[in-house]
């Protein structure tokens, strides 16, 4: 689990300011991919694991599931070292519950055993 925030608009709120980030989609990919790669990055003890999953939940008032998911739909993050699967969840939405979608994965590259 990981979230996706801007963490200049918290710390201009934990000052009192008033903050907002507007999105763009080429930012959200990016730092998606940041925390991706971060989580890739660490040593899971207590493993092997079949498979490795990773949840990052936004609350981001700009990220509006909808346009979000429609930006993420056709790109692919990784390859990744362990990441086998991924899922953007989002805020409580009313009507909607709470709407996830699965993130493209590259698939890792095969390597001929020698």
């Amino acid at each position: 689990m990981t979230e996706l925030v801007c963490e200049q608009a918290i710390r201009a709120t934990a000052l009192g300011q008033k903050a907002y980030r507007i999105w763009s989609r080429e930012e959200a990919i990016e730092q998606l991919n940041r925390r991706l790669a971060d989580k890739d990055s660490k040593v899971y003890h207590g493993g092997p694991y079949g498979r490795l999953g990773v949840v990052v939940h936004t609350a981001e008032s700009d990220l509006v599931p909808e346009r979000t998911i429609e930006w993420l739909d056709h790109h692919e993050f990784g390859p990744f070292s362990q990441i086998d699967e991924a899922y953007i969840l989002f805020s409580y939405q009313a009507l909607m519950g709470y709407p996830v979608a699965q993130l493209r994965i590259k698939p890792r590259s095969m390597t001929a055993a020698s």
